[in-house]
């Protein structure tokens, strides 16, 4: 994957930060991934309101993900990127690394518009040039 200059004013959150701001662990984060929440708009894939729709349904989560996401476009002032789905599905073709479709899509997403992706998830870290942790 090419390396391109970052756009700098804004952040893609992974599922596993959203599930951590949601349930008032945010805390737990650490201090790069907090400080980039503070100071750049956020955003995230349209593919992590699905994926945290699954996690309620196997109840790894409380809360439905509309009702999550709602709240914390309201509170921080997420935003859901808009990214036509289709290039989306053709960006995330080139990560063949990984087998998860959430991971793909999301990945894929950021990687459009060259903007950092919080994660724990250390796949991602291991192969998405621009992902953010410690």
């Amino acid at each position: 994957m090419e390396t391109l200059p970052l756009m700098s004013d804004i952040v893609h959150l992974d599922t596993n930060v959203v599930i951590k701001i949601a349930s008032k662990e945010h805390h737990l984060l650490p201090p790069p991934v907090i400080k980039r929440i503070n100071n750049f708009s956020l955003m995230i894939s349209p593919v992590v309101i699905l994926e945290l729709q699954y996690l309620f349904e196997i109840k790894k989560i409380e809360g439905s993900a509309l009702k999550t996401v709602e709240t914390l476009c309201s509170l921080i002032g997420l935003d859901i990127c808009q990214d036509p789905f289709e290039s989306v599905i053709r960006e995330s073709l080139r990560l063949s690394w990984t087998r998860d479709p959430f991971d793909r899509l999301i990945v894929a997403q950021a990687s459009m518009l060259n903007v950092p992706l919080l994660t724990s998830d250390r796949e991602i870290l291991r192969h998405y040039s621009h992902a953010v942790w410690d």
